[in-house]
């Protein structure tokens, strides 16, 4: 039984085994495409649930075509905004 527990676990959620929560769901390879992609759906005139929302669900598009399937929408989501310069990275 234990084994049947765990085996539910690991199904589909590899990727955030490594380092605790999967905070950087987009693989390396695709990333310039992912910012691209985010950038030309980024409205940031929405009100915050909304804008959140459209970042939410232009990930999960981004995600189902490129078949990443262990990839959660809000991480990707915030993956996205962890990707613009802040000023400590900008110097």
């Amino acid at each position: 039984m234990g084994w049947l527990v765990l085996a539910r676990l690991l199904d589909g959620c590899v990727g955030r085994l490594v380092g605790g929560v999967m905070s950087k769901p987009i693989p390396a390879r695709l990333r310039k495409e992912f910012f691209a992609f985010m950038q030309a759906r980024d409205n940031d005139k929405l009100p915050d649930g909304a804008w959140f929302a459209v970042l939410e669900e232009s990930a999960e598009e981004f995600c189902k075509k490129h078949h990443l399937k262990w990839a959660d929408r809000n991480d990707a989501a915030h993956q996205y905004i962890q990707m613009f310069p802040t000023p400590e990275t900008a110097k």
